[in-house]
């Protein structure tokens, strides 16, 4: 890269913003001076003028530059139809500078490099197929007793090619003492496949305020996601064991219907938990606030106890389990509906085993779909519609990190609708809102719902589901009768 000859004006982190119509570009050069490249970025509603001078490159005389231009697809285009479109060939002036024209809302490549027939170059971005849910074939949609001795992975050679060669899984990720499992990504703490004292494996959270703790960006006990955002009716249960016996906020808590948030790097942000203390003492919360809590009787304080934590969620009904003990049914009025597990901690060495997620019977065990609130059209076929609305809606890109997508639709005009055609016995209204919004619904044709009432939802919560639909195909049709309505996702929820 030559910063020399790259700037930004874009302003903001998260997300960034270049609607200012200020420059934003970056060069790069090839270490003999031969080439070079200049990317440009105009996401502004105006057009530009760029006038580059290339400075002590040798590309010949009066070289020619060619200009590739990408922009969004037009109405009843393929989304990639202008993707690295060939636009233009430019010649310098009589200075030496040549002069590009940026259209408003494209990125321009500028290169002095043969491009035109390099297909690592001109072949379009492959087309994202259908979501594959984790488990969705399986009476068992997840699990792990973090045992991979017997697990090999492909190595990659010199050329950075897959190679015939094997290693042993746990090597690859990380050794005996901390190997990073499946499917498992931590937002605090460092949970991580290890072998124990007494040889056997379990995922252990690796962080202890004995040895010491550094900071984060983001404060909280140690916490870890497994699993899918698309899921939604399941029991989920884990093997815990505490190696301290610290009395010291320390304890194991399993977690379920998470899909991330605001407050999702803290255990007090999944919607539902049980917490098992080493002292006994047990806690079932929902966002952290304590519905139910109690203490185990006969409680061991050996920390070589193993106890099972478990948790069923089906509908708006969320039971809690310790060591095949039910003590708690709560159903909830404003309920999460869909979301991964977690796994969380206290700041204490903790031991997780024998994880296992699975279906209930007759129930849907996951969404079969999970759109965007953009998604109005298939990516490979914009002639099939999704998602389409009608009436006033305000519909947006940039939005904050705990929007899907980054994007929402927002309506606050009586009678303005959403209609959806999809395989299926149910769907899901999926975003932040304050609960105002009364929906008029009708399933092929027909008013089912008069004047629905929404939930007041968080980010990633449904604010109005509607179930038990005869299987097959269905079109619904949402239509906002007083109040707002904000989208950030639909779910559609198949035969069980």
């Amino acid at each position: 890269m030559i910063p020399q000859a790259s700037a930004s004006s874009a302003q903001g982190t998260n997300p960034v913003n270049g609607r200012n119509g200020g420059p934003n570009y970056v060069t790069m050069a090839d270490p003999a001076k031969s080439d070079f490249s200049t990317v440009i970025v105009n996401d502004s509603e105006q057009a530009q003028t760029h006038r580059i001078t290339p400075q002590n490159l040798r590309l010949g005389r009066n070289p020619e530059l060619s200009v590739w231009q990408t922009t969004a697809a037009a109405q009843d285009e393929q989304f990639d139809a202008n993707f690295k479109q060939h636009v233009a060939d430019v010649r310098p002036d009589d200075q030496g500078a040549y002069e590009v024209e940026v259209a408003p809302y494209s990125v321009v490549s500028v290169t002095s490099l043969d491009v035109e027939r390099d297909e690592a170059w001109t072949t379009a971005l492959p087309v994202e197929g259908e979501r594959t849910v984790l488990g969705e074939d399986d009476e068992v949609l997840f699990s792990d007793d973090y045992d991979y001795r017997r697990k090999k992975v492909a190595t990659i050679d010199h050329r950075g090619k897959v190679s015939r060669r094997t290693e042993s899984f746990i090597d690859s990720r990380g050794g005996e003492e901390g190997a990073i499992p499946l499917y498992t990504w931590a937002r605090n703490g460092a949970f991580e496949a290890h072998r124990a004292d007494d040889g056997e494996w379990v995922l252990r959270q690796q962080l202890d305020t004995a040895e010491g703790i550094g900071g984060a960006g983001n404060g909280g006990d140690p916490v870890a996601a497994v699993g899918d955002r698309h899921w939604t009716d399941y029991r989920a249960s884990v093997d815990v064991g505490f190696e301290t016996e610290s009395t010291e906020n320390n304890y194991a808590a399993l977690g379920a219907r998470n899909s991330g948030g605001g407050s999702s790097h803290k255990i007090s942000g999944t919607p539902y938990t049980i917490q098992l203390s080493a002292t006994g003492d047990w806690t079932f919360a929902r966002l952290g606030e304590t519905i139910a809590e109690g203490s185990i009787e006969d409680w061991q304080a050996d920390p070589k106890d193993w106890h099972e934590l478990q948790l069923e969620v089906v509908g708006n009904r969320v039971t809690a389990s310790i060591d095949d003990r039910q003590l708690v049914e709560h159903t909830d009025d404003e309920p999460y509906l869909s979301g991964w597990v977690d796994l969380a901690s206290g700041p204490h060495h903790t031991q997780f085993d024998n994880l296992q997620v699975e279906r209930i019977d007759d129930q849907a065990a996951h969404y079969d779909r999970y759109l965007d609130d953009l998604e109005m059209a298939e990516l490979d076929d914009p002639g099939e519609e999704l998602l389409r609305y009608d009436g006033e809606w305000s519909h947006a890109n940039g939005e904050s990190m705990y929007t899907y997508g980054r994007t929402a639709s927002v309506t606050e005009d009586a009678g303005s609708g959403l209609q959806y055609t999809f395989d299926g016995t149910g769907l899901d209204l999926i975003g932040a809102n304050d609960g105002s919004a009364r929906l008029r619904v009708s399933v092929d044709g027909e008013v089912v719902e008069q004047e629905a009432s929404t939930v007041a939802s968080g980010d990633y919560q449904q604010t109005y589901s509607l179930r038990d639909l005869e299987p097959g195909r269905h079109t619904v049709r949402i239509e906002l009768l007083s109040g707002s309505l904000k989208v950030d996702a639909v779910g559609t929820v198949g035969a069980r």
